[in-house]
């Protein structure tokens, strides 16, 4: 009986720690893409990624705009990559529909 009940408490144990440092999505903070059309296409350089705010950057020679993303795309990208982004307008906020990496730049 001492047996079962160690190794019960063992095996407890070791559930709660696993569960305690898995990895878990963040799906509550994730972006809701509106639906419809593209309405615009951006090419250039990823300058900066917001984790928290759940939005990248893109920087080319004639503009530079935040365009919010959901967390998927976000593991994709990296600060520095060439990427060609199309979004969706609304309510004044750019939405990535697909982010597609260029060739041609170094990380």
């Amino acid at each position: 009986m001492k047996k079962f009940l160690v190794v019960s408490i063992v095996l407890i144990s070791f559930i709660i720690v696993t569960l305690a440092f898995a990895e878990k999505p963040d799906i509550a903070r994730d972006v809701q893409i509106p639906q419809g059309k593209p309405t615009g296409t951006i090419a250039g350089k990823v300058i900066s990624i917001n984790k928290p705010e759940m939005t990248i950057t893109v920087q080319n020679p004639t503009q530079g705009m935040e365009i919010k993303v959901t967390a998927v795309q976000m593991k994709k990208i990296n600060v520095g990559d060439r990427v060609e982004v199309r979004y969706i307008l609304k309510e004044g906020k750019a939405y990535a529909i697909s982010i597609r990496k260029l060739p041609g730049m170094p990380n």
